[in-house]
C-alpha cells in the first residue's frame, strides 16, 4: 500500500507539472519587478541607480537600518506591492507618507519575527510618486541580499509565486505524502516485525525534508500568516536532519559502525535540545544556530563519508543487497545536501551568485533519489522475506510433514500433544491401526502397499483434518488428536470415517481398506498427560484389532 500510493502520488505530480507551472508562469507577464532604478542608503552612505539583485552590502547588523527609493511605474488600476522581509522590521512610504509599518515596534528589543510576506495596497494616483522601503533587521547574520519587490494583482502574485519554485512544492508534496504513508503502515506492523522500524524513520525523514522544503520556499506563507510559527517550523526541520540522517546510518550497519553512527545521533540530538532550551529559555534564537547547523552538516557528512569509503577500500561488504541501494540513496542525498550548503554560503557571503537563494537548489532532487532507493530497497526487502517465508515452509515441511502422506509425522504430533496439556479445553486422542498392510505388501508389492496408506490418510485428514490433527506416528500407525468436541461429535466423525472407508474399498478388491482404532478422554482421565492417554488409546485399539482378529 505504502508503495502503491507513493508511486500513484509521484505520478500524478510528474503529469501536472507541466501545464500547471505554465499556466502560473503567464502570470509573470501582468507583474512589474522592481529590479532596477534603487537609491540606496545605508550608515551614512548612499548609492543610486542600483540593481537590487546586484546589491551587496554585507550582513547587515542587528538594528542597522537600511534605505531604498525608487519611483512607482505607472498604474492603470489598483495594485498591490509585495516584498518579503527576512527577520527585519519593515516601514514604507508614499511620497514621504508612512503607508505600511511592520514590527517595528520590536526595534530594539529580543523578539523572534520570523520571515514574511509583506504586501500594501497601492492606487493609481501612486504612480510616479516616490516610495521609500527602510528594512531593519532585528537578528544578527540574517540579511545580505534583497529580492525585488514585485507589483501586480494578488491573485498574479500569488500565482507566480506557486509557478516560479513549483518543483520545490512538487517535491516537498511527494515527500510528506510518502512520508504520512510510511508512518502510518510501519505503525501499523512495526510490532510484526522489527525491520519496519526502518520504514518508520524512512517515513519521518520524508516528512521532515518535504515540511523543511515547503517552509523554504515560502509556501507555507500561503496557508497561515503566522511568520513565527512558520519560521520556527522551517528551522526545526532543517535542524533534525543530521540526526534522521545518522539514525538511517544506524539502521543500516552493525558492529562498530553503527555504534559510530549512534555516538553522531548522540550528538545531532543533543544539538537539536540545546537550540530549543536557549530559543524558549534562553532567547538565543533559533535563527542564530544556523552556521553551527551548517557545520555539524558538514562535518556528519565527512565522517559518514569517511566511513563508507573505508568500508569500500577494505572491501567489506553490506548484509544485503537492499542496503546498498538504500546507501546509495543517502549518498546522493549527502552530495546534494554539501552542493547546497556550499551554495548557500557562497551565496551569502561571497556574493557568489546573484538572484536569491532559491536560484539553485538541489536537495529536492537528492531527496527524490533517496525515496526511490528507499522504494526499491523495500521492494528488496519483500522478495527476500517472500523468499525467506518460502524456505521457512519448506524446512518446516521437512520437519513436521510425513513424505508418503503429507500429514503431521511423529514430531509434530509429539509437538501437539504437548500443547495439548498446556490447552484449557477438554480433548480425545485416537490411535488407528491400517488393518491388511502386511497381507497388501507381500501380495501386491509396496507400491500398492504405500497406495494404501496414502489412501488411509487422505480419509483421515477428510474426515477429522477440519476440527483436529492427524498424524503418521510410522509404519502402520496413525493418530487423530481433537479439541473441543463432544463425544457425540466424534462418534460422528467415526462414522463417517468407516462410511469411507468402505466405499474405498469398494473401488479396488487390491485394496481393502480397514483400520482398529482406540479412543481415549481427557475427561475421563484429568490425571494423565497427553502422551499418556495416547498409550492408553493406543490399548484400546490393540484390543479392538484382537477382536477383529477374532472374527
Amino acid at each position: 500500500l505504502s508503495l502503491g500510493l507513493a508511486f500513484i502520488c509521484f505520478t500524478v505530480i510528474a503529469v501536472i507539472y507541466r501545464p500547471i507551472r505554465a499556466e502560473m508562469m503567464k502570470s509573470r507577464d501582468q507583474l512589474t519587478f522592481l529590479s532596477s532604478g534603487w537609491n540606496v542608503s545605508y550608515q551614512g552612505g548612499s548609492l543610486e541607480n542600483i540593481t537590487l539583485p546586484d546589491l551587496h552590502t554585507g550582513i547587515i547588523p542587528k538594528g542597522q537600518t537600511i534605505r531604498l527609493t525608487n519611483t512607482i511605474p505607472d498604474l492603470t488600476a489598483p495594485q498591490t506591492l509585495w516584498i518579503h522581509s527576512y527577520y527585519c522590521a519593515v516601514r514604507i512610504s508614499v511620497n514621504h507618507k508612512v503607508k505600511y509599518e511592520y514590527k517595528t515596534e520590536d526595534i530594539g528589543t529580543n523578539v523572534f519575527i520570523g520571515d514574511s510576506d509583506q504586501t500594501i495596497s497601492l492606487s493609481a494616483q501612486d504612480a510616479g510618486q516616490e516610495i521609500e522601503i527602510e528594512i531593519t533587521p532585528l537578528e544578527n547574520m540574517t540579511l545580505s541580499t534583497f529580492d525585488s519587490p514585485i507589483i501586480g494583482s494578488e491573485r498574479d502574485i500569488l500565482r507566480y509565486k506557486m509557478g516560479s519554485a513549483f518543483s520545490l512544492f512538487s517535491c516537498s508534496c511527494f515527500l510528506i505524502i510518502f512520508g504520512l504513508v510510511g508512518i502510518f503502515i510501519s505503525c501499523l506492523v512495526i510490532f510484526i516485525h522489527g525491520q519496519f522500524m526502518r520504514l518508520f524513520l524512512s517515513g519521518i525523514f520524508s516528512l521532515d525534508i518535504g515540511v523543511w522544503l515547503l517552509c523554504y520556499g515560502n509556501y507555507t506563507d500561503i496557508v497561515s500568516q503566522n511568520a513565527i510559527y512558520n519560521s520556527t517550523l522551517e528551522f526545526l526541520a532543517l535542524y533534525l536532519l543530521p540526526l534522521l540522517t545518522t539514525l538511517l546510518f544506524v539502521q543500516i550497519y552493525t558492529g562498530r559502525k553503527r555504534k559510530f553512527f549512534l555516538s553522531l545521533s548522540f550528538i545531532n540530538a543533543l544539538f537539536v535540545l540545546i537550540v530549543l532550551i536557549c530559543h524558549y529559555f534562553v532567547g538565543i534564537h533559533l535563527n542564530t544556530f544556523l552556521v553551527v547547523c551548517h557545520i555539524l552538516c558538514a562535518v556528519d557528512i565527512l565522517l559518514s563519508m569517511f566511513v563508507i569509503l573505508s568500508g569500500f577500500v577494505k572491501k567489506e561488504k553490506l548484509q544485503r543487497f537492499q542496503e546498498r541501494v538504500l546507501l546509495a540513496g543517502l549518498i546522493v542525498f549527502m552530495l546534494t545536501g554539501t552542493i547546497d550548503l556550499i551554495w548557500f554560503n557562497l551565496q551569502k557571503y561571497l556574493y557568489f551568485h546573484p538572484g536569491g537563494y532559491h536560484s539553485f537548489l538541489l536537495l529536492p532532487l537528492g531527496a527524490v533519489v533517496f525515496v526511490i532507493s528507499l522504494l526499491l530497497n523495500y521492494f528488496y526487502f519483500i522478495m527476500d522475506n517472500m523468499v525467506q517465508q518460502k524456505e521457512k515452509e519448506q524446512l518446516l515441511n521437512i520437519a513436521y510433514v510425513d513424505k508418503l502422506t503429507q500429514i503431521s509425522n511423529r514430531t509434530k504430533c509429539e509437538r501437539d500433544m504437548k500443547l495439548l496439556n498446556e490447552a484449557n479445553k477438554p480433548y480425545v486422542i485416537i490411535s488407528l491401526d491400517l488393518n491388511h498392510l502386511k497381507q497388501v505388501n507381500d501380495t501386491y508389492g509396496h507400491t500398492y502397499g504405500d497406495t494404501l496408506i496414502s489412501g488411509f490418510a487422505r480419509i483421515l485428514d477428510k474426515c477429522f483434518g477440519p476440527i483436529g490433527t492427524v498424524g503418521r506416528m510410522g509404519g502402520d500407525e496413525f493418530i487423530v488428536m481433537i479439541a473441543g468436541q463432544s463425544r457425540q461429535q466424534v462418534d460422528n466423525r467415526l462414522l463417517a470415517m468407516e462410511a469411507l472407508l468402505a466405499k474405498e474399498s469398494r473401488k479396488d478388491k487390491r485394496l481393502v481398506f480397514s483400520t482398529s482404532y482406540g479412543c481415549a478422554y481427557s475427561q475421563e482421565n484429568p490425571e494423565m498427560n497427553a502422551m499418556q492417554l495416547y498409550k492408553l488409546a493406543d490399548s484400546r485399539m490393540y484390543e479392538m484389532k484382537g477382536r477383529v482378529k477374532k472374527s
